[in-house]
């Protein structure tokens, strides 16, 4: 693939994402919308550091907030990649199904292209859930006038993790059909982190909802 997605403009990444072209899609898209979400959080973080707001009750609130300003930069670099990852895996998928019916080891190469493709929106939604982690914390010590950004950062994160759910069910129907236990195996991961991640989330955003309204 010779378009860098990470590279495009903003106007130039939602040119495509509305055009006919099959990339990028949803599960490109839902790494870019996490990555958004993290740097809002890291936002929060960075005008943390060394204001005189802080919590109280947390010793060296600098260094906490520094400690997770690492963590999530390295969050924010993988999604980055996994925009392009998504796109890439998705390409080949296509053609996986695009080789005649008697192409010899036609259903090996599909289910190793959908064994890639569904792992990929699985690493986007495991970072989403590292960042929801991290943006607890944020929402906890950020400086008070950024908190609404935690929030949004969040929205965007809850989004974005049942964005790349979709993505991995999609391809796990079809994956089950080849091999049922594993396709059972990436569904089962999926939804304990829709079910632990979602209600974290919703949490997280309350907290930053009562603290604004």
């Amino acid at each position: 693939m010779s378009i860098e997605f990470s590279e495009l403009s903003c106007k130039e990444y939602a040119k495509l994402l509305s055009s006919k072209e099959s990339v990028p899609g949803g599960g490109s898209g839902s790494a870019l919308v996490a990555a958004l979400g993290i740097s809002l959080g890291m936002m929060a973080g960075n005008l943390t550091l060394h204001k005189s707001n802080k919590n109280n009750e947390i010793e060296n609130p600098d260094d906490m907030v520094l400690h997770h300003l690492g963590k999530a930069q390295k969050i924010l670099d993988r999604l980055m990649s996994l925009v392009q990852e998504d796109s890439e895996a998705f390409m080949v998928l296509s053609d996986a199904y695009s080789l005649p019916k008697d192409y010899k080891n036609r259903d090996k190469i599909l289910k190793d292209a959908l064994i890639v493709a569904t792992r990929c929106p699985l690493n986007i939604m495991k970072c989403c859930c590292e960042a929801i982690d991290i943006q607890s914390d944020f929402e906890v010590v950020g400086f008070k006038h950024a908190i609404s950004d935690v929030g949004v950062g969040i929205s965007f994160l809850r989004s974005a993790l049942l964005g790349a759910s979709l993505n991995v069910f999609i391809n796990t129907k079809v994956l089950r059909t080849k091999d049922e236990e594993l396709a059972n195996r990436f569904d089962t991961e999926a939804y304990a982190m829709i079910d632990e991640y979602t209600k974290k989330s919703d949490e997280i955003f309350d907290k930053v909802y009562n603290r604004v309204k």
